[in-house]
Formats: C-alpha cells, sequence, structure tokens
C-alpha cells in the first residue's frame, strides 16, 4: 500500500479532515490572491494555523493566520482578515465549507456544511463498521506498556485497579493499530520495603487474609525498630531525631 492510498483511507475515516483540507485549500488560495501585485509575503505553514474557536458559533475552525500577515505589512489583523475572506470568496463552489467569515480581532472564520458533512460520515459509519474511527498505522512500533505494577508490601487498593484498567486499555488501543505491543508488570519484591514487610511477619507471626497482614506487619515496624536501633540503616554524618 502507497502513502496515497493510506491517506485515501484516512480521508474516507475522516470525514472532518477533508473539512479541513478543503479550508486549508481556500485560505492557500486566498494569501496566493493577496500575494499577487504586492512584495513577496513570507512562507506560512497554513495548516498550523487553523484550529478549533473557542465558541462554536464562531464557526467549526479558525485562522490565525491575519495575525502573523499583520506584522509584516503594518497593519490591523482585522483588516488583513477582511481582505483574505474577499479572497476566499472568489474561490469555486465549496463542498464541505458552507461560509467564510472575519471576526475581531482578527481571526478567519470556518463554518462546515453540516448535511454533506454528515452524509460522509453515515457512508464512513456504514463501510467501515466496527472498525470506524480506528486508523491504522502504516508505521507499525514495537510498544512496551507498563502497568499495574503492585505494590506486593501493601495491600491492593482501588487505585491499583484503576492503573490496571488504564494499562490493559492502552495496550489494546495500540495493538488495534497494529503496533506490536507487550505488556509488563514488574514485581518490586526487593529493597527495604520488602525486608521491613518479611521481619514484620517474622515478629508476629500473623495469619489471615493477606491485605490484613501486610497491614500489621507495617504497623509493627516502626514500633519494634528504634533509630537508635539500627545505626546499620543511617545515613553517614546524619543526626537521629528522638522526641
Amino acid at each position: 500500500m502507497t502513502d496515497a492510498d493510506s491517506a485515501n483511507i484516512r480521508d474516507q475515516m475522516d470525514p472532518f479532515r477533508l473539512f479541513k483540507q478543503e479550508c486549508k485549500n481556500i485560505l492557500t488560495g486566498a494569501y496566493s490572491g493577496l500575494q499577487a501585485g504586492q512584495t513577496a509575503l513570507p512562507k506560512i505553514d497554513i495548516a498550523s494555523t487553523l484550529d478549533d474557536p473557542p465558541n462554536e458559533e464562531f464557526g467549526h475552525l479558525a485562522s490565525s493566520i491575519s495575525f502573523e500577515l499583520a506584522r509584516v505589512r503594518r497593519t490591523k489583523p482585522m483588516m488583513v482578515a477582511l481582505e483574505l475572506v474577499n479572497e476566499a470568496r472568489k474561490t469555486r463552489k465549496f463542498e464541505l465549507v458552507e461560509s467564510v467569515s472575519a471576526a475581531e480581532p482578527g481571526y478567519v472564520n470556518f463554518k462546515a456544511n453540516i448535511p454533506a458533512l454528515t452524509r460522509l460520515t453515515l457512508e464512513a459509519v456504514f463501510r467501515e463498521g466496527g472498525r470506524y474511527g480506528l486508523l491504522e498505522t502504516d508505521q507499525p512500533q514495537r510498544v512496551i506498556v507498563e502497568h499495574t505494577s503492585a505494590n506486593p508490601a501493601r495491600p491492593i487498593h482501588i487505585g491499583t485497579s484503576k492503573n490496571a484498567i488504564f494499562g490493559d486499555a492502552l495496550a489494546r488501543i495500540l495493538s488495534a493499530r497494529r503496533h506490536n505491543v507487550q505488556t509488563r508488570f514488574y514485581i518490586d519484591d526487593t529493597g527495604r520495603q520488602v525486608a521491613q514487610m518479611a521481619y514484620g511477619f517474622k515478629l508476629d507471626k500473623v495469619a489471615g487474609r493477606m491485605g490484613r497482614c501486610c497491614g500489621r506487619a507495617s504497623e509493627q515496624i516502626p514500633r519494634r525498630i528504634q533509630p537508635h536501633q539500627r545505626p546499620h540503616l543511617e545515613r553517614p554524618g546524619s543526626a537521629t531525631i528522638r522526641s
């Protein structure tokens, strides 16, 4: 499959992407119209100027290109926006864009042709079925998702469950996009916390449910081991504060 084929498939599954592309093309044509008969204007990445407006009343996409041009032309952004809109309206009949307008302090706003966009969206849903909205990557990567990794020296709690759900969902999404995914659960069964847990079990020989045992064993350590009784755990030159 070529890059062009992959791009065509993505466009068919994402009608809003087509709408954004049409907005970009309209702006590109309007920008070229402004350049005619004038000193050369700077090269601008027009796609990067398109973003969601703060309020849907302004449209479905808005461009801030006027602000960049206003600095070069030493004029108000609103004046540039009005010029761009006038040039844009000379474009051939729009397909997915219903209207183009200028708004203070200098944005170029685009409203989508909702019936046309809805038709393309429904066609994509019926065509793709359960895979609608899932864009498979054409550059699969090797990915390791490490999640859950519950603390073996503490009871399992609701936060542990949340991490398991989030991690598993992320791994499934990446796999569905055709990435090579492996999951990891790292068991932190070394270090001071585990040594204290083992010592707590040894001190009281606790028995019962694991969660209750961990809690009881953890409580015993501060009581049984005082700072002055464990000099090997103190840092060289550190002071011990006793109440």
